[in-house]
């Protein structure tokens, strides 16, 4: 049986709390009504995102005796990309003493001040540069970051969508296209789904080459019980990915697929899908696993047993433990529901050496051994499973490994 298809929008939540404009605002006029760019400077250290790369600062440089608004933005900007914040944050504080108008520098300040934490600092230079300058749509975005971190979603809400039609208005495609990304996935976190599809269809119409809301739609669409417009999504997607040469990806997206055509009941297309992703990118991991899913249901048992190993190898190789217990201990099941108990006891041995403190290892183990009679191992296997659980707080478990242990000393 297939699985429940990993979940992706929440895996690309975190856009919600990155800008996407560098601290470069195309400043190079004191003039406090013109517009900022949202593009990135073309500079070393400041990110896509608007971040500032926190690398250990050099020795504070000096600011200027004198000079004008512009010449000390400049000064910040230098100071900013050389990872020297504290000089970044007081040429940009004295820009703004001799143009307190320029709401560009005030949103440079903003972004330094949010990337150091002080978040009522930034929302109130946020807030000004707004004042200022009400069409400042890079203030309104910046903003509407904030309030999304401090949990404040429908003011974020609003500061966001006044962004993103500030942006439409001014032919800003790139901006508003993840602006509205943005309110998205505040849409369906909010559980406004249709809204969420709404603004992803209209995000991906002016962007049809941008892959990220295609993942985020194919959720919330599974969500809402439409595979196959999910499929339909996840496919163009695949196209797009492939595109782009970006492996890794197409493998995922596949994989997804696959588990999604699985619950649809079209296995042949599953296997298809998964076999050109470890095609495409041969180690792979998780693609392995899910086609022993899919050949297994096809009755190919030893097919399935090999792709089984074949995952649990290439999370051990590549030191994925968490991936590779959960491989393992998917094959350690599948032996023994196929009469392989042998070999499925051995498994869960060297599973226990991989993760001593996996109790459901334990607890198979002590179950395969019984019905190979041996007690006395098996009875300390499944105490060992019950103590681990116990420590979790699995209640209902432990009164059923208690049941098991009781009829073991029932059969003495």
């Amino acid at each position: 049986m297939f699985k429940k298809p990993k979940t992706i929008y929440l895996l690309l939540a975190a856009v919600i709390s990155l800008g996407f404009s560098a601290f470069g605002c195309s400043s190079n006029t004191s003039n406090s009504n013109t517009q900022a760019t949202s593009s990135p400077q073309t500079t070393p250290n400041v990110t896509e995102a608007g971040n500032v790369n926190q690398s250990p600062s050099p020795a504070a440089s000096a600011l200027p005796e004198k000079g004008s608004a512009n010449d000390y933005d400049q000064q910040g900007m230098t100071s900013a990309n050389n990872g020297d914040l504290k000089s970044a944050e007081a040429a940009w504080r004295k820009s703004i003493e001799l143009d307190p108008k320029n709401v560009e520098v005030r949103t440079k300040l903003g972004r330094l001040l949010q990337e150091q934490g002080k978040l009522d600092e930034a929302t109130t230079q946020y807030q000004d540069a707004i004042r200022l300058n009400p069409n400042f749509a890079v203030a309104h975005h910046s903003l509407g970051v904030i309030l999304v971190n401090q949990g404040k979603k429908e003011e974020a809400i609003t500061s966001l969508t006044k962004a993103r039609d500030l942006f439409k208005k001014d032919g800003k495609t790139e901006e508003q296209v993840r602006t509205q990304m943005q309110l998205a996935v505040l849409s369906a976190q909010e559980g406004k789904m249709d809204n969420a599809i709404a603004q992803l269809k209209e995000v991906i119409k002016l962007k049809p080459d941008f892959v990220p809301p295609q993942y985020i739609l194919a959720e919330i669409l599974v969500n809402q019980g439409k595979p196959d417009e999910a499929i339909a999504t996840l496919k163009k997607t695949r196209d797009l990915l492939k595109k782009e040469g970006k492996t890794e990806q197409v493998a995922e997206i596949q994989n997804n697929l696959a588990l999604l055509l699985g619950k649809q009941q079209k296995v042949d297309e599953a296997i298809g899908e998964l076999k050109d992703a470890i095609n495409v990118k041969p180690d792979y991991a998780p693609a392995y696993s899910t086609l022993a899913i899919a050949l297994n249901t096809k009755g190919k048992t030893d097919e399935a047993v090999t792709n089984f190993k074949k995952a649990r190898d290439l999370f051990k190789e590549q030191g994925k433990t968490p991936q590779l217990v959960n491989a393992q201990f998917n094959l350690v099941l599948f032996l023994g529901q196929n009469k392989k108990l042998d070999e499925s006891i051995a498994e869960a041995r060297d599973l226990i050496r991989i993760k001593s403190d996996f109790a459901p290892a334990y607890a198979y183990l002590g179950q395969a051994l019984a019905q190979q009679g041996k007690q006395k191992e098996a009875k300390e296997n499944l105490v060992k499973a019950r103590d681990l659980f116990k420590e979790k707080g699995e209640t209902q478990t432990v009164d059923q490994i208690e049941q098991v242990l009781q009829k073991l000393e029932q059969k003495k």
